[in-house]
């Protein structure tokens, strides 16, 4: 079932069948993703470092699919919204996130950056 059948499916009442395995199935149920831990929103036309990439998902103990990226006109299309670690980078306007800087990182941006990652890990 695509997204819009499970809709219709709740939204009239029906029972809607879980699998465990959609992908055997081609019409199974869309499993729900399971929220992003780190957020990344990156300022229009810009690319994040893979070794920055790397770094944070290394320092916050997660794995690749626990990680969303997202440009800043997407983020605020989607209502900006946050996730336990919200990063933005080269953002025109940065709102309430966890912590936002400029790329490339300055040595201050690093010492805030990875101060806000410590913080982060320890009230884990």
């Amino acid at each position: 079932m695509t997204p819009l059948q499970t809709q219709l499916l709740t939204s009239l009442g029906l029972p809607l069948w879980q699998c465990t395995h959609p992908e055997r199935l081609p019409y199974a149920p869309q499993p729900v993703a399971a929220p992003a831990q780190l957020l990344l929103v990156v300022g229009e036309g810009e690319r994040l470092p893979e070794q920055l990439l790397a770094d944070l998902l290394r320092a916050l103990m997660l794995e690749p699919g626990q990680v969303q990226q997202l440009s800043e006109r997407d983020w605020r299309k989607a209502g900006c919204p946050v996730a336990p670690a919200t990063l933005g980078f080269n953002l025109e306007d940065s709102g309430d996130l966890t912590w936002s800087g400029a790329l490339p990182l300055t040595v201050e941006h690093k010492r805030r950056l990875w101060s806000c990652l410590c913080s982060l890990t320890i009230d884990r």
